[in-house]
């Protein structure tokens, strides 16, 4: 699936920075990609009853014991693949008063994503989600600010999960017609692919004077890097006996 949401107002649910309207009298400021928009999601479902064992296309006329060891196999797996949502940066602190009206971090420049390989690294290594860190600064004084509401084509980690299934039934004739024993495991994140979290998206600046407008420096050690957990769970391995009568 592809699509791409534009609105003037939206929230995610999953803990963005809620940023208010920069300037009532003109809506055309917040217009930007929905904080929700997912760009591009694959997912697909499937339950499939392998073909061996007796009745079936292989092994028909499978041995009783045989069959009760290659037969009656199962599986079903759920696959989700997608781009995550948009990124969205705010202002650390409120030393940029602006009475009135909302405020947002200038853009000097297109942000860059790093490579995966790095995202975990320290910023003095070239490390953090951004390439360029450096062209998110904190706007001057009594300025709204350049930077978009949500940055176009720079979103979270995406989503790449399985979610696997397999189960074998044991008919139980004798017991009652119809009654069988089920053994199942199931895999939540079968693959155990970390799906990271939170990023640190707060411009701050440090001795800056709100007075003069004059000063300051670029400051937060922190910008640009995975701080939170993983946004997802570990491999999570179930097993049960189910009896059906």
């Amino acid at each position: 699936m592809w699509s791409k949401t534009i609105d003037e107002a939206s929230g995610s649910g999953n803990g963005f920075p809620s940023i208010s309207t920069v300037d009532p009298n003109n809506r055309k400021l917040d217009r930007g990609i929905s904080q929700y928009n997912i760009p591009q999601v694959f997912q697909f479902s499937y339950v499939y009853q392998l073909p061996f064992g007796r009745g079936k296309h292989f092994g028909a006329n499978m041995n009783p014991v045989l069959d009760s060891i290659l037969g009656g196999w199962e599986t079903t797996g759920t696959w989700r693949f997608d781009d995550g949502q948009p990124l969205q940066v705010s202002l650390a602190g409120t030393n940029q008063p602006l009475p009135g009206y909302g405020q947002r971090a200038d853009l000097t420049g297109t942000p860059q994503l790093n490579p995966k390989s790095k995202w975990l690294l320290p910023l003095d290594q070239g490390g953090g989600y951004f390439a360029n860190p450096g062209v998110f600064q904190e706007p001057a004084a009594y300025t709204i600010g350049s930077a978009p509401r949500t940055l176009s084509g720079i979103n979270v980690p995406g989503t790449a999960n399985a979610n696997l299934a397999l189960f074998k039934q044991f008919p139980l004739r004798r017991l009652r017609e119809g009654a069988h024993l089920e053994l199942r495991t199931e895999w939540f994140n079968a693959f155990n692919h970390p799906q990271f979290g939170t990023i640190n998206t707060g411009v701050a600046w440090t001795g800056y004077n709100t007075t003069t407008g004059q000063g300051g420096t670029w400051n937060n050690p922190t910008f640009g890097q995975i701080t939170g957990p993983d946004a997802n769970s570990p491999r999570v391995i179930q097993m049960a006996l189910k009896l059906y009568f």
